[in-house]
């Protein structure tokens, strides 16, 4: 139903179910002037004194169902500073599933935690989460609980196994968090547990997902004489590289990307809800590059996520309503457009209760038309909302790529209202005006979407319409297809089982019908779904999908299956697998497509075999045939393992080796030519890294690229072969420290 990441959907049970109920719910914390030790033992005088809650309740696999494990949490606070506890009784301490590893990767596994309202507003919350080793993990959401844990904040936990469970102590700063400065404090507030080999989730307060969105059902906290010192926070950052490519038959220094690479990023918070980050020649290197994804027969590129900090803290401000159902758009920001920035910017938080603000400025050094030659481009985006009733609102955005030879300008209104407490209604127009690189011509387009939705414990309804024009830019995000008149539906009937292996049942249909109006041609899709749910976090999931796509003039048939399972299926191992078949255009040859059929099969799987090891293998592999003369056009192969020694929470050494390979049975062996995108071949990467905390991180790394090429001293270049040759080879030592004043 949600596609979401897996941090995300492990929370999809936290947040579209910790849509909490009876917002009059109220938590009382303890004020203490000896804060506690963090060392999860739970022997404070604070946490004896505080008063406990207890009385948590499943939203996952079902609603309103006492959890199967005793659970108590306190709130303590001084002037700088929350604190919260927790004791997580189990039954059977052999079987809870933690282990130490890194920042963020503790969502799959059993953990506790608590979302924070911090701003009261019912726009969005924090989640910190701990699991029993201490191991951290946090993510901000919006009102419905979506997320995808992007970023990272200053704050600090432990844990502790014993006898009869674990327990877990949480230490978050008033400086990491917003909040609205006051003599009383109100914030919103929800502890939540997981419980893996049960697939439970549960929470206090309940949640009833008949009362609305999860941010309008947190308890409410109030903290009385809080002290607000002015964040100021300075991160300089050392990169040190050396990178070496083949040249006339062996490694050779390639200077423009070897050398010393200084930054600085600075952050002020201008009030308790109102934040600036300024960076100047900001460190954007990546330590692990983008996993391998499928490059061959595609219609529109690849989407690969944001991983550069200046740019994923208060990303979420950004979101757009009526975005992601169905519409053309699929991010109005999606910040690796600005590909190269020598200059960046950044405005966020809130001007009062009720006005919400977001602003990127930068400067990118590498423009995306070639047109533009060396010259660099400038960005600058403004978003805003005014706030209303619970999680309702009204904003707006305007979004600017200008450059000497041409420009994109992008306004756009949109809103959301929660019309009852299972429906709501939210939408959205834009306006684009564009000037073409090459001939100068001035352009205009549009894009509208507006959608409704149903929730309850049993049904899920979305209805939406969306129009986009032809030829529609927004160099600023990311959009598939443009050119198209869409009515999309979706039906969900969900079905409760009680037994040692069946949980869950949903069964459903979503589909829409699309005009294309390049062509003027009908196209569209209808699915049918089955999910289920079984304990041990197993979900099994088909999917049949009948439907036709509009490319080039032609109408192509794109009916076929995906069936999928993936789930905790032993404490140690966690499988994903899935196979699928389905009608396609060849749109790697648009001057005379042709009608294929594309199957694929996958499998992940994660081993842990001690709290301080794990291995993970992902293997992918698509192949296209042609149904006139069954010619087999491409196999395209991907295998990734990565290997990972978390010595601590802070400390980690890591190995990868991603291998792509693409044949093309009836046109002979297709190799890497000069220019190409690089996606072939073998990828070796080791990394040692530490993270203290977020922005106080050391990594030294080294990566190697291999590729089915050999140098030929006759043609003096590099021709095929099926041998691997060392094409690329790199060194770097990163360092950078987050000083907050």
């Amino acid at each position: 139903m949600w596609r979401v990441s897996q941090k995300t959907n492990i929370l999809a049970g936290f947040f579209i179910l910790v849509g909490f109920a009876y917002a009059e719910v109220r938590i009382v914390p303890i004020r203490t002037d000896t804060p506690p030790v963090l060392d999860g033992r739970l022997d404070d005088d604070v946490w004896q004194q505080a008063p406990g809650y207890e009385d948590f309740e499943t939203f996952q696999p079902d609603y309103g169902k006492p959890l199967s494990e005793r659970t108590i949490a306190w709130v303590a606070y001084d002037r700088g500073n929350l604190y919260f506890a927790f004791k997580c009784y189990d039954s059977r301490p052999d079987l809870i599933k933690s282990t130490v590893t890194k920042w963020d990767n503790v969502f799959p596994e059993d953990w506790v935690g608590v979302a924070l309202d911090a701003l009261n507003d019912q726009q969005s919350a924090y989640v910190f989460a701990v699991n029993a080793h201490g191991s951290q993990g946090d993510l901000l959401t919006d009102s419905n609980g979506n997320g995808n844990g992007s970023e990272d904040y200053i704050w600090d936990a432990a844990g502790m196994l014993d006898s009869d469970g674990f327990s877990v102590e949480i230490q978050v700063p008033l400086q990491s968090i917003r909040f609205n400065m006051d003599r009383e404090v109100a914030m919103g507030i929800a502890f939540v547990r997981r419980i893996s080999r049960s697939s439970e989730q549960a929470a206090y307060p309940s949640f009833q997902p008949e009362e609305g969105a999860m941010t309008t059902q947190l308890g409410k906290v109030v903290f009385h004489d809080l002290q607000y010192r002015r964040t100021y926070e300075i991160l300089p950052s050392f990169t040190q590289s050396e990178n070496s490519g083949a040249e006339e038959g062996k490694l050779q220094c390639i200077d423009e990307d070897s050398g010393s690479d200084p930054g600085l990023t600075a952050k002020v918070g201008l009030t308790p809800t109102l934040t600036v980050d300024l960076t100047v020649n900001p460190d954007f290197s990546q330590i692990e590059s983008d996993a391998s994804q499928v490059d061959v027969n595609l219609r529109y590129p690849n989407f690969y996520p944001e991983k550069r900090p200046f740019f994923l803290e208060g990303i979420k401000s950004f979101d757009m309503a009526g975005i992601g159902s169905f519409g053309a758009i699929s991010q109005v920001v999606h910040t690796r457009t600005i590909a190269d920035p020598s200059f960046g910017l950044k405005l966020s938080g809130k001007l009062g209760r009720a006005n919400s603000l977001a602003a990127i400025l930068a400067r990118d050094e590498s423009p995306i038309y070639e047109e533009d030659g060396d010259q660099p481009a400038n960005f600058g985006i403004l978003r805003y909302k005014r706030l209303l009733k619970d999680e309702s609102y009204l904003g707006g955005i305007v979004t600017i790529r200008e450059h000497d030879s041409d420009y994109n300008r992008v306004a756009g209104v949109d809103g959301l209202w929660r019309l009852t407490g299972t429906m709501r209604i939210e939408g959205n127009v834009f306006y684009a005006r564009n000037k073409d690189p090459e001939s100068g011509e001035v352009t205009e387009a549009h894009n509208a979407d507006l959608s409704w939705s149903y929730d309850n414990r049993n049904y899920t309804v979305l209805a939406g319409i969306h129009d986009i024009s032809k030829d529609f830019r927004l160099d600023t995000g990311y959009i598939p297809r443009d050119g198209t008149k869409t009515v999309n539906f979706l039906g969900l009937r969900t079905f409760y089982y009680e037994s040692k292996l069946l949980q869950r049942i949903t069964v459903g249909y979503w589909g829409y019908m699309q005009r294309d109006k390049y062509f003027d041609m009908n196209d569209g899709l209808q699915n049918i779904n089955v999910w289920i749910g079984m304990v041990r976090s197993i979900q099994c999931e088909w999917n049949y999908t009948f439907g036709s796509e509009v490319y080039e003039g032609k109408s192509f048939d794109r009916s076929g299956f995906k069936i999928r399972m993936n789930g905790q299926v032993l404490k140690p191992l966690y499988i994903s697998i899935g196979l699928g078949n389905e009608g396609s255009p060849y749109y790697d040859d648009p001057d005379d497509p042709i009608q294929g059929d594309a199957a694929s099969w996958w499998a992940f799987f994660n081993f842990q075999p001690t709290e301080n090891f794990s291995t993970e293998f992902n293997t992918i592999r698509t192949d296209f045939t042609s149904r006139d003369g069954r010619l087999q056009l491409y196999d395209y192969q991907i295998y990734r393992s990565k290997t990972t020694y978390q010595l601590n929470k802070y400390l980690f050494i890591r190995g990868i080796l991603d291998y792509t390979y693409v044949q093309f049975p009836d046109y002979g062996i297709k190799y890497p030519e000069e220019g190409d995108d690089d996606s072939k071949g073998l990828t070796a990467e080791f990394l040692v890294g530490f993270t203290y905390f977020p922005g106080t991180v050391i990594y030294i790394g080294y990566g190697s690229r291999l590729e089915n090429l050999e140098y030929d001293t006759t043609e003096l270049d590099y021709l095929p072969t099926k041998s691997l040759t060392e094409m690329k080879r790199g060194l770097f030592f990163k360092a950078s420290y987050n000083w907050r004043l």
